[in-house]
């Protein structure tokens, strides 16, 4: 899966992760998303070398379920690729990257407070 973009191989590692964890079946995708129950097979194990229409199908397929169906791992597995997104790979910019999810913490404790 090297050559695929980091988003979709994010995404696919979602979908793979949601399927060993139980959530869904590669049934159930194949019949959401009309592709093939062995091409999905060979996509999550990485038997593929670029995106094909049936890789951006999945990839839209896992960004068309509500929220309510990614667990709290999926949740916190897309903060971290967006913050890591967002990182140049410095020391520096970890840092402000880390101050700045401390001012959005405040932030939100602040209107809390004032909503109460």
């Amino acid at each position: 899966m090297m050559s695929l973009p980091a988003d979709s191989i994010a995404l696919l590692q979602r979908l793979s992760q949601m399927i060993r964890q139980g959530h869904l079946t590669q049934s159930q995708v194949a019949e959401a998303t009309n592709v093939n129950q062995s091409q999905i097979s060979r996509i999550l194990s990485g038997q593929i070398k670029r995106t094909s229409r049936n890789v951006a199908r999945l990839c839209e397929y896992v960004e068309s379920l509500p929220i309510g169906q990614l667990t709290m791992l999926d949740q916190r597995q897309a903060l971290s690729d967006a913050a890591l997104e967002l990182w140049d790979g410095s020391d520096e910019h970890a840092k402000v990257l880390r101050q700045l999810f401390s001012n959005l913490r405040e932030l939100q404790t602040h209107s809390r407070e004032q909503s109460r």
